[in-house]
């Protein structure tokens, strides 16, 4: 991850200064319901745009049961091309690879003891997936981002989960740029 990170920087400071335009954004409803998250999205001086997440979930233990989601936090990277203009606004189309650390508490029956003992496993996956989204900007400065996809599991740390092979990704961010 480390490695990733250096090269992303490496990457990134290789472009003018002038054509640079950093956005940071949030998911305030989500934070209402469980779900932290912060991206930043960095516009190239061409068309496509590198995006970066890192998440982290708060659910109460009612909540969890609830919903029955078992994510402590993960991290994303993606890539966005925007389709009908020439900076980082209006429709785009992108790919992303994210990372989700999630442990989940198994109950088995000893028959022995006649108790169900706990078990943590590690639920952790990794996934690659495409989006579709639409970003509204403001003043040049306040944006708003919707987008929903799918992503295909490229491995998963529980080969005895039953969870699908895909996951569907979807986000509703306010942003601001510098």
């Amino acid at each position: 991850m480390k490695k990733i990170i250096v090269l992303f920087a490496l990457f990134v400071s290789t472009y003018n200064a002038s054509a640079q335009t950093v956005e940071i954004k949030s998911n305030p409803i989500g934070f209402a319901f469980g779900a932290s998250n912060l991206s930043v999205e960095y516009a190239l001086p061409q068309t496509p745009s590198i995006t970066l997440n890192a998440s982290a979930w708060h659910y109460t233990s009612e909540l969890q049961d609830w919903l029955d989601m078992d994510r402590n936090g993960g991290a994303s990277i993606g890539l966005r091309k925007y389709v009908l203009s020439r900076d980082d606004r209006g429709v785009y189309m992108g790919i992303a690879s994210r990372y989700i650390n999630s442990d989940r508490t198994y109950y088995s029956y000893n028959t022995t003891s006649g108790q169900h003992t706990p078990e943590e496993l590690d639920n952790s996956y990794g996934s690659l997936g495409c989006t579709l989204g639409y970003k509204f900007v403001f003043n040049d400065k306040v944006t708003i981002d919707v987008f929903a996809g799918v992503a295909r599991k490229l491995f998963q740390n529980n080969p005895y989960s039953w969870q699908a092979p895909g996951e569907v990704m979807s986000g509703f961010n306010f942003g601001y740029r510098f």
